[in-house]
Parts: C-alpha cells; sequence; structure tokens
C-alpha cells in the first residue's frame, strides 16, 4: 500500500491515482494526471488495488454512494486493506475494479474525484467529473466528453515528418480480447508487413494481449525493414511512449482503442488495422467512427495487408492538430473548482 503524507502541500496539489495494474486504465488516469498539470503543479501518489469481486465492488460501490455504508469499510470488504491514504485534493481511477476505491477514497479523504470510462451503473452525482470519448455521453451531468485521457504529451514529443516524407513508422501489435478475434489470416497479414521490403521502417511493439506463439512468429518474421521489434514480455510497459516518439506515423491492431488513441494524441497520422473478427460495442464503434470521420484515423483489414496499402492508407490520415491535455485541463477545471485556473491550459 502507497503511504500518503498527511500535509498536503498549499503549492502542489496532491493527485492521487488508484490503479488495478492494468495498463490500458491507469495510462488513461496517468492522462488525466498530466492534463492537471498544465494548471498548476501537482504531485502524484499511486496505490494498486486488487478488488475481490467485482459484483461485490459493484455492490459496495452503490452503497457507499448513497450513503450506507461506511466508506473505510467498504475498502476493506472489496480490496482486503486496512491501511489507507492520508491525503489527496483529487481521486483519479479508471477501469471498473476502481470504481469502489475511488468513491469510497473521495468520500474518505474529502476530495472531488475524476473517472474515464462508464459508470456501470453508478450514480454521476458520486462523483466530481466523468470522462467519456462517447458522443452518447454528450449532455449528462457531471461529464466530459474528449478522447480517451493519455498521458502523451505531443508538445514535449519529436515533431514527426509529415507522411509520406516521413518514413518511420510504429506498429502497435495487441491480440484477441473479448471485442476482436484474430484468424491465422490476420497474424499473416501482420507477418507480412513485418517481412516484405518496402518504403516503411518498422518499430513493432507488443503488448500484454499479444499471443506468445504470434510474438515469436513475427521476431522470427522481422526482415530489413524492421528497424527494432520491443516484445512485451522481457521490455514490460512503457515502450509505446518511445515508439510514438520515435516514430512518424502509427499502425495499431484495433483490439485496443486505447492505443490507437495514444497514437491520435501523440499527432501522428494512424492506421487502424481491422482482425477479421470484430464485436465492439455501439459506443466503442461510434468513438473510432467519429475519429474516422474527421479524418484522424484510416482503417484496412488486417487480412492481406500488404505494406504499400498501408503506406497510402497512412497518407489518408491526418494528425491532429490540437493537445488534447489543454482541452481536458480546460473542461475539468470548473468541474474541481478550478474555474481560476481553465484559462490557462495551454499556457503553462
Amino acid at each position: 500500500m502507497v503511504a500518503v503524507s498527511p500535509v498536503v502541500s498549499r503549492a502542489r496539489r496532491r493527485l492521487l491515482i488508484v490503479s488495478d495494474g492494468r495498463p490500458g486504465h491507469y495510462r488513461q488516469s496517468e492522462g488525466v494526471a498530466m492534463a492537471l498539470g498544465r494548471l498548476r503543479a501537482t504531485v502524484v501518489d499511486r496505490v494498486e488495488l486488487r478488488l475481490r469481486s467485482q459484483p461485490l465492488g459493484r455492490l459496495l460501490a452503490r452503497a457507499v454512494a448513497s450513503g450506507l455504508l461506511s466508506p473505510s469499510f467498504a475498502l476493506r470488504l472489496g480490496y482486503g486493506h486496512s491501511t489507507l491514504p492520508a491525503a489527496a485534493d483529487v481521486v483519479i481511477s479508471s477501469g471498473g475494479r476502481t470504481l469502489l476505491a475511488n468513491v469510497a477514497l473521495a468520500r474518505l479523504l474529502g476530495a472531488p474525484n475524476v473517472f474515464s470510462g462508464t459508470l456501470r451503473g453508478l450514480p454521476a452525482e458520486a462523483f466530481a467529473a466523468v470522462v467519456q470519448p462517447y458522443a452518447e455521453a454528450a449532455g449528462k451531468p457531471r461529464h466530459v466528453v474528449a478522447l480517451k485521457p493519455s498521458p502523451v504529451d505531443p508538445d514535449a514529443m519529436r515533431a514527426p515528418e509529415p507522411w509520406p516524407e516521413g518514413r518511420r513508422a510504429a506498429l502497435l501489435v495487441g491480440g484477441p480480447s473479448g471485442a476482436h478475434g484474430f484468424s491465422d489470416a490476420d497474424w499473416a497479414g501482420l507477418r507480412t508487413l513485418v517481412a516484405a521490403p518496402g518504403r516503411i521502417a518498422w518499430r513493432v511493439v507488443t503488448s500484454p494481449r499479444t499471443p506468445g506463439e504470434a510474438a515469436d512468429q513475427l521476431i522470427a518474421a522481422a526482415g530489413a525493414s524492421v528497424e527494432a521489434v520491443v516484445d512485451f514480455r522481457s521490455a514490460g510497459p512503457g515502450s509505446i511512449a518511445a515508439a510514438l516518439d520515435w516514430a512518424d506515423a502509427v499502425a495499431c491492431t484495433e483490439d485496443s482503442s486505447s492505443m490507437i488513441v495514444e497514437a491520435v494524441c501523440a499527432r501522428r497520422p494512424v492506421l487502424a488495422l481491422l482482425p477479421s473478427a470484430r464485436r465492439l460495442r455501439p459506443d466503442e464503434a461510434g468513438m473510432l467512427d467519429s475519429l474516422a470521420a474527421r479524418g484522424l484515423l484510416a482503417r484496412r483489414p488486417l487480412a492481406g495487408i500488404e505494406p504499400a496499402e498501408a503506406d497510402r492508407a497512412l497518407g489518408e490520415a491526418r494528425p491532429l492538430i490540437a493537445n488534447p491535455l489543454d482541452d481536458l485541463a480546460r473542461a475539468l477545471a470548473p468541474m474541481l473548482g478550478w474555474a481560476d485556473l481553465s484559462a490557462a491550459a495551454g499556457s503553462v
């Protein structure tokens, strides 16, 4: 358990990130923290909690939100922890397994809270702000409609060469998920991209979702066009940021909308590679459709993809112009009582 000092600095806002250990979730929380850091000096504390049971967690979260259960007791029941953070100015989390901790810690510490994601039946009034990328959230109480928060600051990154003058592309590889199934032809398409000679220089990055056998085959297939293969099994988390900074453009398998959004936030042209089996939730499909309609995302089937087709598709996508961190900071500031700072976003 992370111990947090009971003294909150007046000069800095103390942000507490509650994590379930999943990169796709805690990186969204890091994005929220980075956005708030655009407004004023902050210090970030983290605590990682493992929920004993998701149904129990939802029941306890509703009870805490309704004032029917002590926050500290609910945290002990849900996560098995009796040691609690002592102070925070804002509580931040993402992922359904952190909802209980988000609500309970906010109540316990008297701090406003931000959740990135869907609320799974909890009332919006249990949060100071809820960040969602879905058009359906527009107009809902306490909701902010924005790109999925990402700890990517394009202002701090290398300026990419415009495509197609640029030739360096990151290939972000995911794997099977609840909404996506990968066929043999899909994996063959990825191997074709990395094996065939072409104009593009690839940096391949696998993820926790990439099956070991598929990763091994990609590594074995990598040809002269591959600058490097970053294998998650040995490299661990954190490799995507370096790949985005290196790349002029990004191709990403569609199973990870978080990786796609991070690439968009990095102000690179982005190509989504679509596996054969796709069963996206309507809100996720709508979010990706919106990115495509804005010209920020090109899409191609993964099976049968060739390097020349990937090159053409990347030329269709245009990079984002704004910095999403500034947009998110401006939206969150008044919801957290930082209204006097909202105009400063982008000037810090």
